[in-house]
Formats: structure tokens, sequence, C-alpha cells
């Protein structure tokens, strides 16, 4: 499962990333590239700034990790250093 949150700045959610990372909290970005500028589809010959706001989004968004496995201890633990790496 996924749980995406957006951060205020591409400068904020670089250095939240690092921070979790060092801390062993499992971090994706999925959506590093909008789907609009993927190779798969070039055919549709959208460009940078065709979408500005998915454009900004995807520069600002992280997904962290969410499972039924998660326990309490778990969860306050990345939610701690979210807050504190913000």
């Amino acid at each position: 499962a996924q749980f995406p949150i957006i951060l205020s700045s591409q400068k904020i959610k670089n250095k939240v990333k690092q921070k979790l990372e060092i801390k062993n909290i499992p971090i994706n970005e999925f959506y590093k590239i909008p789907l609009h500028l993927q190779i798969t589809n070039k055919d549709l010959n959208y460009k940078i700034g065709d979408f500005p706001v998915v454009e900004d989004i995807s520069q600002r968004i992280l997904t962290l990790p969410m499972h039924p496995y998660l326990k309490d201890k778990e969860i306050n633990y990345i939610a701690k250093n979210i807050i504190i790496n913000l």
C-alpha cells in the first residue's frame, strides 16, 4: 500500500527523504516523472509546462510505508521522524 505526502518544497522533500533513509524508513518516489512526460506517453507530444500543477507536485511528493503489518510503535517512529525533519 502507499501513503503519499506532499511537502511544501522540493528542498524540504529532499531533506526529509535523506533523514528518513538514514533512519531506515523506506520511502518511494513513484511520481518523480509526471505521467505526461514519461517515455510511454512520448507520442502524445506533451512537454514541460503543459501541466504545471502535476509537475510541481511530482517534485514534492514522497510515499511512506503503509501496510496492515505496521505496528503502532513503527507508525509512531515514522511520524516522529517526519515531524522532526520538517
